[in-house]
């Protein structure tokens, strides 16, 4: 999954920024089974529209997350 950030209008900046932070946070959550808020709950629906992924576009980001992560210890 690949986000384009070319594609996105400049007035819609500041909701994509919080939409990829929300999905960041929860790739992390998902990846470490600690911390995890209600946040996601609320918002994963809207930031993935926004984002324009699905559940398993958001699987694949998981899995490149946790290769990433993984590498970082």
């Amino acid at each position: 999954a690949t986000l384009n950030a070319t594609t996105i209008p400049p007035s819609l900046n500041s909701r994509y920024m919080i939409a990829v932070a929300q999905l960041s946070e929860y790739l992390l959550q998902q990846h470490t089974q600690r911390s995890f808020t209600q946040e996601w709950v609320k918002l994963g629906p809207s930031c993935l529209r926004l984002l324009k992924l699905n559940d398993e576009a958001v699987a694949e980001l998981l899995t490149e997350a946790t290769l990433i992560l993984e590498a970082e210890d």
